[in-house]
């Protein structure tokens, strides 16, 4: 990634982890190791690591990135502050033409710390769970608008699940299901009977509850 050995993992993961074997815990953390420090692409996985791979390596990818940008100076201001969300402090320059007691404490203003792009990971999860793939910039555009927390993200989650059992969403091969960025700009989520289903089949809601 950088300079630095090593890459980030998010608290967000502990529940998907949590619903792995050891055995494939295994695998996809040997596989995230070598993905980050020899660049070889993750192997196919299958069942419940299948699921959590498609979410956790386009992460990944995306922190290489920014911190890539980082390391050759970046690409834009915007870019290098989600690298390093550093505070540097804003000292306004001193007047010579007044007296200033030089052992009188200074308080320096700061700049907020950058907030880091919970929501463009966020939205990563949304599409891989989303069953229409068109529009994705839009749907982000959206998405970002709407700066959903852990749990409304859960809630849309839950939704979809929900929806893609229904008949419009299953007529004509998916021809009726709305696109990504109506569906969020319409709060469909909170369409009537999108509750959490009570079933035993494993659905992406388990891996976000």
């Amino acid at each position: 990634m950088s300079k630095k050995d090593g890459f980030y993992l998010y608290f967000d993961w502990e529940k998907p982890f949590d619903r792995l074997s050891d055995e494939d815990l295994g695998k996809i953390t040997r596989a995230m190791i070598k993905y980050v420090k020899h660049r070889e692409e993750p192997p196919d996985f299958d069942g419940n690591a299948a699921l959590i791979a498609d979410f956790v390596f386009p992460q990944l990818a995306r922190s290489m990135q920014y911190a890539k940008n980082g390391a050759l100076g970046g690409k834009t201001t915007q870019e290098k502050q989600m690298v390093e969300p550093m505070v540097e402090p804003m000292v306004e320059p001193l007047n010579i033409n007044k007296d200033i007691n030089l052992n009188k404490n200074i308080n320096i203003p700061q700049k907020p710390p950058v907030e880091a792009d919970v929501y463009g990971e966020r939205f990563d999860v949304f599409w891989n769970a989303y069953p229409k793939k068109v529009g994705k910039g839009a749907a982000e555009k959206a998405f970002k608008k709407i700066k959903p927390s852990g749990e409304l993200l859960q809630k849309m989650l839950d939704a979809i699940v929900v929806q893609k059992q229904s008949d419009q969403w299953r007529r004509d091969n998916g021809q009726y299901i709305p696109n990504p960025a109506t569906w969020l700009n319409q709060t469909r989520w909170e369409d009537e009977g999108t509750a959490q289903p009570n079933n035993q089949d494993i659905s992406l809601d388990e891996f976000f509850s």
